[in-house]
């Protein structure tokens, strides 16, 4: 069983099975999107089983809040949050960390055809001009990975809003964020299975010395 006292932050990340990839190869149409985007929740999902196992939680019960977030409803000093991106699915948990928001995306830089999400046309600089805030555009234009900074920021907004539950709309509205209320932001890049990705978490407390090592594991 879980110290009910003590502060823990646990994460985990696994990629599709090589069964998957191959039924999939070539994955842009809508249809294979949505069954890569449904098999890599599946995986997340066992994931979060996976480590609440390994903490001495049995027989969870998953309840929604108001604004859709889930939580555990006979453990509520565990908190959860799943994210998925590429090939690969994260989960993190937090023992005693309040609220939790974790995001996982693809580097995208055009060199995977089966992954490519963005044209050359639909530049990052063009989103980051339309969403982005004026600090965060000028930390995208002097970074020597302009394209690892963009998705850092995208995470670091996403990561927040899962940790709020607000969704990420608002944070755009607002055009950006530079403070996130409440909660402490750590981002990283990390490559998985050969592929790189941006990861940003969000936590309520408990975290001080920067992104916990993220464990790669096979399902």
């Amino acid at each position: 069983m879980t110290d009910q006292s003590s502060v823990e932050i646990i994460l985990k990340a696994a990629v599709t099975s090589p069964t998957y990839e191959t039924n999939y190869v070539g994955g842009g149409s809508g249809a294979a999107k949505q069954e890569r985007s449904r098999e890599l929740h599946r995986c997340g999902e066992k994931l979060l089983d996976e480590i609440l196992a390994g903490v001495g939680v049995t027989a969870p019960i998953i309840e929604h809040g108001k604004r859709g977030k889930p939580y555990l409803k006979n453990f509520p000093h565990i908190t959860f949050n799943l994210s998925h991106s590429g090939r690969a699915a994260l989960c993190a948990v937090g023992i005693n960390a309040g609220e939790i928001g974790v995001d996982l995306e693809y580097i995208d830089r055009g060199e995977d055809k089966e992954l490519h999400l963005y044209s050359r046309e639909r530049a990052y600089e063009r989103i980051a001009m339309e969403l982005f805030s004026a600090r965060e555009i000028e930390r995208i234009d002097s970074s020597s990975d302009s394209v690892a900074e963009f998705f850092k920021i995208w995470t670091a907004h996403e990561a927040y809003s899962k940790f709020t539950g607000d969704g990420i709309s608002q944070l755009f509205r607002d055009k950006g964020c530079d403070e996130y209320r409440g909660a402490r932001v750590f981002t990283c890049t990390t490559v998985i299975s050969g592929l790189e990705y941006a990861v940003s978490l969000a936590v309520g407390r408990g975290l001080t010395d920067g992104m916990p090592n993220i464990e790669i594991i096979n399902l």
